[in-house]
């Protein structure tokens, strides 16, 4: 009976000692940037009068893909598009948004990416009457890969 009952407690505090080391264990989910690229890099280049540096002057986001993957990026970022753009660059070649954005200020359906590929988002002023020092921020970075749509938690 003892010997049992010994038994018993045993399994019972493996199986709890278990549960809580996997329980402990964080697995990577489609939200976070981690998931999708194997490095992110935010750059901000403040305008200066001076040099009238306004090609190079924005916020620049850089990010690698970390996995062949087909998805849609859609991107909410506080540009104007009067006095601000935002251009979206595959491996140095400019892509163009869709015309239908909803909320998002652009929008790139049927992205066929492939591991190792470099992706840059440069939000930018147009010209230098209203340029400031904070540049600009992603409010929302969403990739829909046909399982769903998810929010990219880390990207700003």
């Amino acid at each position: 009976m003892k010997r049992k009952l010994f038994r018993m407690m045993a399994v019972m505090l493996a199986t709890i000692l278990c549960v809580t080391v996997f329980t402990a264990c964080t697995t990577e989910s489609k939200s976070d940037k981690e998931y999708w690229f194997s490095s992110y890099e935010n750059q901000f280049v403040a305008y200066d009068e001076k040099t009238n540096n306004l090609d190079e002057a924005g916020t620049y986001w850089n990010m690698t893909v970390k996995k062949d993957c087909t998805v849609t990026l859609s991107v909410r970022v506080d540009v104007d598009f009067a006095f601000s753009a935002l251009y979206f660059y595959v491996n140095g070649e400019q892509i163009r948004s869709e015309v239908e954005t909803d909320i998002y200020s652009l929008v790139y359906k049927d992205l066929k990416l492939k591991k190792g590929d470099n992706l840059k988002l440069h939000a930018f002023w147009v010209n230098s009457l209203k340029t400031d020092d904070k540049g600009f921020e992603i409010a929302v970075f969403c990739i829909d890969d046909g399982t769903g749509n998810y929010i990219v938690e880390g990207i700003k």
